[in-house]
């Protein structure tokens, strides 16, 4: 009996050791499906702080989804051509005018204009020759697989990347974009500057809400150097998108219950469009007090009007960049 008892005692010690263990194990089948559910960015239905219901959010292929560009930019091609460097003390090359603004002076006397490669670095001229302070891109799913150290490698030091959106038809179904998860962590694990857009169909405050939660549920535990920007333009379909109707006014006032919402969170909030969309289908000056990028597709690298001051400027796209396949867009900012 005494040996007996001795081998119980021994089985009990033992089946307390591994008590610890079989907690954690129970913890982690718990989590696995949820951390999974985040990681492949599938379908979840939480309510931010009361902002808005969430509706379900399906993936990309069920829905149609927005043309990126707004319609009435033509295109421009933004592909960059490499210059030889200049000796230190040649009287061509990188040179500072009275403003101390960089620009740079080709052999025959002539600025630089547009893309160019200089000592592997990509920089961006205008038709003033003055040099842009930061060169970036904007990206999508449409994108594909983007190699990101690539682009850093360049000069591309910031990306603002493609959240989600809400399509244009009478569905007015909440996506978040299927690369999203992937690009934000791999654009700041490369060094990027990061921020993000959404591209909205809302028609009402509800709807607005809806979007703002979805962005703040996406954007949880991740910060951002840049602003999340509401893209406000045109549908694919217009005049027959649902919401190519509304007012100037409408299109205002939810673009400033959006803003605030995501300031409300802690994020710098901005406003996307073309520049003849904040001349005629929004009020520019109730919106300017947010971050401003403007896509104004130019000829000749000639900067967009003056008539509105913008933050970031989408030039063209039609841009070629090392890193991704086919045609991007570029971004430019021109800082005093």
């Amino acid at each position: 009996m005494k040996k007996i008892r001795q081998k119980l005692i021994k089985h009990e010690k033992a089946l307390l050791l591994w008590i610890p263990f079989l907690i954690i194990l129970a913890a982690v089948a718990v989590l696995i499906p949820q951390v999974t559910k985040i990681l492949d960015g599938g379908r979840m239905y939480s309510i931010t702080e009361n902002i808005g219901e969430l509706v379900p959010v399906v993936p990309e292929s069920q829905i149609i989804s927005e043309v990126k560009v707004n319609q009435e930019l033509a295109p421009q091609e933004a592909v960059p051509e490499t210059v030889e460097t200049a000796e230190p003390e040649s009287p061509y090359g990188w040179k500072k005018n009275e403003s101390g603004k960089l620009f740079y002076i080709n052999p025959d006397g002539s600025h630089l204009q547009g893309l160019k490669y200089i000592s592997n670095k990509l920089y961006y001229f205008d038709a003033s020759g003055n040099c842009a302070s930061r060169i970036g891109t904007d990206v999508s799913f449409y994108n594909g697989s983007i190699n990101w150290r690539a682009l850093k490698k360049v000069g591309i030091d910031f990306v603002i990347i493609r959240l989600g959106g809400r399509g244009w038809g009478s569905g007015a179904t909440l996506y978040e974009d299927s690369r999203f998860f992937n690009n934000l962590v791999a654009a700041k694990a490369a060094g990027l500057d990061v921020g993000v857009y959404f591209f909205t169909s809302a028609v009402n405050t509800l709807e607005i809400r809806q979007e703002a939660s979805l962005v703040i549920d996406r954007l949880r535990g991740f910060s951002l150097e840049l602003p999340v920007f509401f893209d406000t333009e045109l549908s694919g379909n217009y005049p027959n998108g649902r919401a190519d109707k509304l007012s100037m006014a409408q299109r205002t006032e939810l673009a400033k219950q959006f803003c605030t919402i995501m300031e409300k969170h802690g994020y710098q909030a901005g406003i996307y469009a073309s520049e003849s969309y904040l001349n005629d289908e929004v009020n520019y000056n109730a919106l300017s007090q947010y971050c401003i990028w403007m896509a104004s597709y130019t000829e000749n690298n000639e900067l967009p009007s003056q008539k509105y001051l913008y933050d970031i400027w989408q030039l063209s796209d039609r841009g070629r960049l090392p890193g991704i396949s086919g045609y991007c867009d570029i971004n430019v900012i021109f800082e005093d």
